[in-house]
């Protein structure tokens, strides 16, 4: 399994699963079943899919929203579950990200120090 730097919205995806577990379970089951075909989908296929037929198949749409900021914590725990969706689900990598965004914030940072002297 490929180490990924936790997601910054890891705990805000946990909670919007704990609160909507049917939308969970359909994401989950969507994938489980390509994955039986050997098929790959992407997180963002998933949560369009659950985003629609909660939408315009169940009429819900005012009670579900899925925030994309959500998206890879939302893979991880899938996979958590399910550990042999690990090759079927693809999810952007967030090493990078989250080195680019601490260099990001040390730069600002710097700047910040040497505009206070």
């Amino acid at each position: 399994m490929e180490m990924q730097t936790k997601s910054p919205y890891h705990d805000q995806a946990v909670r919007w699963a704990e609160h909507h577990p049917e939308a969970m379970a359909e994401m989950e089951s969507m994938a489980l079943s390509l994955a039986r075909r050997g098929r790959k989908v992407g997180i963002q296929a998933l949560a369009e899919r659950v985003r629609w037929e909660f939408k315009y198949e169940r009429g819900r749409d005012e009670e579900f929203k899925i925030n994309n900021n959500y998206l890879a914590a939302l893979a991880d725990l899938i996979i958590e579950r399910h550990p042999h969706l690990e090759e079927c689900i693809d999810r952007r990598r967030r090493g990078h990200r989250a080195t680019f965004a601490t260099v990001s914030r040390l730069a600002n940072k710097v700047r910040e120090l040497q505009g206070a002297h």
